[in-house]
């Protein structure tokens, strides 16, 4: 019988996929845009009695001055359990906006084929999250889909993440 995947290994797919995307982007910006990806507190060996730091985000990037802390969430369901989003995580995002950066969540949907990703910058996830939370354990895709930017395919690479950083196709603030 196989092995169930973890949640934390399905989203290594959807972070690979950005990982490349931002590679891209570099390419295209070469002398105008950096990335790096954050290091995974799982990347490294398990260690008794040492104390790894938790990173606030998958990826950090910076674009004509402009910073970004960006968190992927990938999701084989239609609904985000906001329970997925860390305290750590949410209050990264969090301090990254308040400093004048952007905090960038994406949400990959994974059940329907073709594959959909969205962009939703922090706080209006924050905004729908606080008026769910009474009611609701997770966001509808629906939702998601209504507070972000729909971002394109790039076959063989991943997604264009242009609607993400340029002004005029930049994710709604």
């Amino acid at each position: 019988m196989p092995r169930k995947k973890s949640h934390s290994r399905l989203g290594k797919t959807f972070e690979y996929e950005v990982s490349r995307s931002l590679k891209a982007f570099k390419n295209r910006h070469p002398n105008t845009f950096f990335w790096h990806r954050l290091s995974d507190t799982m990347s490294y060996i398990q260690v008794p009695n040492v104390v790894i730091p938790k990173q606030p985000g998958d990826f950090i990037a910076l674009y004509r001055g402009m910073f970004y802390l960006i968190e992927c969430k990938s999701m084989h369901v239609d609904r985000f359990d906001m329970d997925h989003l860390l305290p750590h995580q949410r209050e990264g995002l969090a301090q990254v906006v308040k400093a004048g950066g952007r905090g960038v969540l994406l949400f990959s949907f994974r059940k329907k084929r073709p594959v959909a990703c969205y962009a939703v910058h922090y706080f209006d996830y924050k905004v729908l999250e606080d008026a769910l939370r009474g009611e609701r354990k997770s966001i509808p895709r629906d939702a998601l889909e209504r507070i972000g930017i729909k971002l394109d395919r790039i076959p063989r690479v991943g997604w264009d993440l242009s609607k993400v950083f340029i002004p005029r196709t930049r994710i709604k603030e």
